[in-house]
């Protein structure tokens, strides 16, 4: 809104101010899009696409020492 006023009063003003917003709101935009199509599709298919996380599990041979010993 405050693109297209300024558009209407200052054209090259408006200009500069929508393309400044577009840089800055549509990868947002794309972002927020893919990420909701994902989950929608997880949810309705029971399809889990996300990647797995790995857990590194360390193992001990000799149990900690205690305090006092």
């Amino acid at each position: 809104i405050i693109g297209g006023l300024l558009a209407a009063a200052v054209p090259i003003l408006g200009i500069i101010a929508l393309v400044i917003v577009g840089v800055l709101a549509y990868p947002y935009i794309a972002i927020i899009s893919a990420v909701l199509y994902y989950r929608l599709r997880e949810l309705k298919e029971g399809v889990v696409v996300a990647v797995e996380e790995s857990v590194i599990v360390e193992e001990t041979v000799d149990p900690p020492p205690t305090p006092g010993t």
